[in-house]
């Protein structure tokens, strides 16, 4: 089946108002669902992003604070009192509180991100500072000078009144309860259940909804109150908030003689980025599934936010929606996880149910937000994805959106991880081999990005930023082996838990915990994630010889012939050939190809019939298998006059090579059992015959291949000391 890169711009008719909106995301093309209902995991979608309010950057922002805290209120009473139809134009009045330290003791003024609000007013550290101290949010920025009331050694708290003034569409989202959504294959028609809210900030969204410093690398604790309408005569038909963390308290108070508030009070102990931070509220349905682990010490509560109608579901089938089903694998996926990584890291887990999205999830800390339609149950690999994000991307974050790979590849491969808890490796490596397809046939010409260092506008780009990074994790774990790969695993995800890390501190903890690997890591990681492409790899030639005995040498050439702008000339890799003869005879050889081309020799008790590359896939790229013996009839391959012969006296041996033309050749040693030993570099001018000395061996059987010729010579040397 072939799979295609999917950009879908997907418009919701609204029924009232008559107005329309889109939003644009890609879609992984192997995934069944998506390709079903048009969403994709974590394909996060940044086309609505006002591009005036982005910073933009790769590069760690260091701005001369440190934030400690935030304590953000929002009052969501006007989003859920204002008629059931889609409005222009929606308010709320909130206010943030933020501890920072200085890190810069000279600094003057502090500089954070807002946009699609007004500054009403500011209180710095007990005083209330004059509006001509701080500016209004311009580009997805402003800035206030605090003046005297600057600690420059101790904690600073700085609380900012806002008002946010904006659609509806872009970082806060409101939808009116009866909207029609889409027609989804099995579920038909879908229509907003319930008056929905709910707030999405990857990358760069959050300074929309409160203000913040809204990069990656700096990690706060932080606590949500959100104040919504209540009704006491309505019992459980009353409006829910879910956010992150724990909940700490519901306070109610009075609005009117007919309609109260209430204020739900969320506080996550752990450092969490703004990206992370999410406030979600409807009229839900909430209950929990409880993880146990094997000790039955730990247990982790998971909280769904589904609306009834969903948690009313029955049908397993897919023709409705059924949240207990679905999200009911989630207990299994953490015990997958917690097996293999270290222990669910945050104190309890949970899904916020919501629709119209334009994703598939967003993993945000403690608390994923999903697309409803996962609710049909045909999404597991899309769960499992975000809850693995809970240790690639919450408890450790990349330390800048350049080194998203991390965060994104982990998840990814996350999915294999889990199908591999149930499905053991078929199952493991037919989702990998799903993400080398979709990999492979997006970047069908090798012209994709990067997997690093990626521009922020399309930083979610599907083929790089998910399929090729999880290649990443899996090519390690192949290459080291499961034990030294997990325990390497392990200290990564200790060593930077619930901090930051970029690139080069994964690649240091790898050097520092799994030294001398098979590729080193410098190598690795500039050839695959510094720079683009893959490798694709041919057999140039595949001959046989017989020795006296009747054992046959079977001689092998593989060619790397990839070539495009910046992609590397030539992958290190390690890898193996496997041979198969009649009546299921097989035969495999390890190689590390670390030049273009690559020649070798095994002796097999049997005529090959086939040779495959890398039969086991432990590497990414596009390769051959050959059926048969054959001589490739490419011109470096055709014979022409040429000659050599070994010749030995009781000092010494050498080796006699002649060509009709001028040729750069390299002469190769190999044992019998296909090991090169030793080479030999030289130049041969036209008509000249070189006379070589060999290396001082051991007595045994050799090999000598002679590559540069115009066709490969191959010896059986006898080596004998007299």
């Amino acid at each position: 089946m072939m799979y295609y890169l999917l950009l879908i711009l997907s418009c919701y008719s609204v029924t009232v108002h008559a107005q329309e909106y889109q939003i644009p995301f890609i879609v992984s093309p192997a995934f069944e669902e998506s390709k079903q209902l048009g969403y994709a995991l974590c394909a996060h979608s940044n086309s609505v992003y006002k591009k005036e309010h982005k910073l933009g950057v790769q590069a760690q922002i260091l701005r001369p604070y440190d934030i400690l805290s935030y304590d953000v209120f929002m009052d969501w009473q006007k989003p859920f009192l204002t008629p059931d139809s889609v409005l222009s134009e929606y308010t709320f009045s909130g206010h943030n509180t933020i501890a920072y330290t200085l890190i810069d003791s000279l600094a003057k003024e502090i500089v954070l991100n807002g946009a699609l609000m007004t500054i009403d007013s500011i209180s710095h550290n007990g005083v209330l500072l004059s509006y001509n101290s701080f500016t209004q949010p311009y580009n997805g920025e402003w800035k206030c000078i605090p003046g005297n009331t600057l600690k420059t050694k101790d904690t600073n708290i700085m609380t900012i009144w806002y008002t946010y003034k904006g659609n509806g569409r872009d970082g806060l989202f409101v939808f009116p309860k009866g909207m029609y959504v889409d027609q989804y294959p099995g579920t038909g028609p879908n229509y907003v259940e319930e008056k929905l809210v709910y707030t999405m900030s990857e990358p760069e969204d959050a300074r929309i909804w409160m203000p913040c410093n809204d990069i990656p690398n700096d990690k706060a604790r932080s606590s949500i109150t959100v104040r919504v309408p209540f009704k006491p005569n309505d019992g459980e038909n009353n409006i829910s908030v879910a956010a992150n963390g724990n909940l700490i308290s519901i306070k109610e108070g009075p609005l009117s003689s007919d309609i109260q508030y209430r204020d739900f009070y969320f506080r996550d102990t752990t450092l969490i980025p703004t990206y992370l931070m999410v406030a979600n509220a409807s009229i839900f349905k909430v209950y929990s599934d409880w993880y146990v682990s094997d000790n039955k010490k730990d247990s982790i509560e998971i909280i769904n936010y589904v609306w009834q109608k969903d948690y009313d579901g029955t049908k397993t089938d897919g023709s409705e929606y059924n949240a207990t089903y679905s999200l009911g694998m989630t207990v299994g996926m953490m015990k997958a996880f917690t097996d293999k990584l270290v222990p669910y890291p945050f104190k309890r887990y949970g899904h916020t149910s919501v629709q119209p999205f334009s994703f598939g999830g967003m993993e945000h800390q403690t608390q994923t937000t999903i697309n409803r339609t996962w609710l049909a149950g045909k999404s597991g690999y899309g769960i499992a994805h975000e809850l693995m994000h809970q240790w690639t991307g919450d408890l450790v974050t990349c330390g800048t959106w350049g080194d998203i790979w991390l965060n994104e590849g982990g998840a990814t491969w996350g999915e294999a991880l889990w199908g591999e808890s149930w499905g053991g490796k078929t199952e493991y490596m037919n989702r990998m081999l799903a993400k080398r397809r979709d990999y492979l046939n997006i970047n069908n010409k090798n012209q994709q990005p990067p997997i690093y260092g990626i521009s922020i506008d399309i930083i979610f780009n599907y083929a790089t930023t998910y399929a090729k990074s999880s290649w990443i994790y899996h090519m390690l774990r192949t290459m080291l082996g499961d034990s030294l790969y997990y325990s390497t695993l392990h200290k990564y995800m200790n060593d930077y838990a619930y901090g930051n890390a970029i690139t080069d501190d994964f690649k240091s903890t790898f050097k520092k915990y799994a030294p001398n690997p098979k590729i080193p890591y410098d190598i690795f990681f500039d050839q695959w994630v510094m720079k683009p492409g893959h490798p694709i790899l041919q057999f140039a030639s595949l001959r046989e010889f017989k020795e006296n005995n009747g054992d046959t040498i079977t001689q092998y050439i593989i060619q790397q012939k990839q070539s495009a702008i910046n992609i590397p000339n030539v992958f290190h890799l390690p890898f193996t050939i496997t041979f198969y003869g009649e009546n299921g005879k097989k035969s495999t050889q390890d190689i590390i190809m670390t030049d273009r081309v690559y020649e070798g020799y095994v002796k097999l008790p049997f005529r090959v019939t086939k040779a495959v590359i890398d039969e086991q896939h432990d590497i990414l790229a596009e390769k051959d298998t050959v059926s048969g013996v054959f001589l490739s009839a490419e011109s470096d391959y055709i014979p022409t006059n040429c000659h050599a012969i070994v010749y030995s006296n009781a000092i010494e041996s050498r080796i006699k090579v002649f060509s009709t033309e001028s040729r750069d050749v390299n002469i190769h040693i190999y044992t019998i059992q296909g090991r090169n030993i030793a080479s030999i570099s030289e130049s041969i001018l036209s008509n000249e015959q070189k006379d070589l000395l060999l290396p001082d061996l051991q007595e045994g059987s050799y090999f000598i291949s002679i590559q540069g010729m115009a066709k490969p010579i191959l010896l059986n040397w006898q080596h004998y000391k007299q």
